[in-house]
C-alpha cells in the first residue's frame, strides 16, 4: 500500500514540471539504543524481532525502485543525540523542538542541494 501511494505522489506533480522527494522523520525512540530497547521491553515484545532501522530501510528501498530520492533525517539526529547536544523533542509530546527543526533544516537543504548537483 505505501509503495502505490509514494508512486502516486510521485507522479502527480509531474504534471506541473516538479519533483517529489521523501523526507523520513525519526521518531525519539529511534534516537538512542537504550530508548528504543526500553519502548520495546514495555511492550513485552521480543528484542530481536526489532529492528530501530528498519522504518528507514524499507522506505528507502521503496524509493529505489521507485525513483524517488529520500532524505532520512535518523542518522543526523541519532549523532545530535550522541554528541549530546540536547533533545531535538518537546518534552510532553513527539514533535520538534526548536532544535529538532535546526537538524532537520540543514539536512533537508543539504540533501536537496545534493541532488540538485546531480541533475
Amino acid at each position: 500500500l505505501t509503495e502505490h501511494m509514494l508512486a502516486a505522489i510521485r507522479d502527480s506533480p509531474k504534471v506541473h514540471g516538479t519533483e517529489t522527494a521523501v523526507f523520513l522523520l525519526p521518531i525519539r525512540y529511534q534516537l538512542e539504543d537504550t530508548t528504543f530497547a526500553n519502548l520495546v521491553r514495555s511492550g513485552s515484545i521480543p528484542m530481536d524481532s526489532m529492528n530501530i532501522l528498519k522504518p528507514q530501510a524499507e522506505i528507502m528501498a521503496i524509493g529505489g525502485r521507485l525513483g524517488i530520492p529520500v532524505i532520512d533525517l535518523l542518522p543526523a539526529s541519532r549523532q545530535w543525540s550522541a554528541d549530546g547536544k540536547g533533545s531535538l523533542f518537546l518534552e510532553w509530546e513527539g514533535h520538534w523542538n526548536d532544535k529538532g527543526h535546526l537538524v532537520a533544516t540543514e539536512v533537508v537543504a543539504r540533501e536537496l542541494r545534493r541532488l540538485e548537483a546531480l541533475q
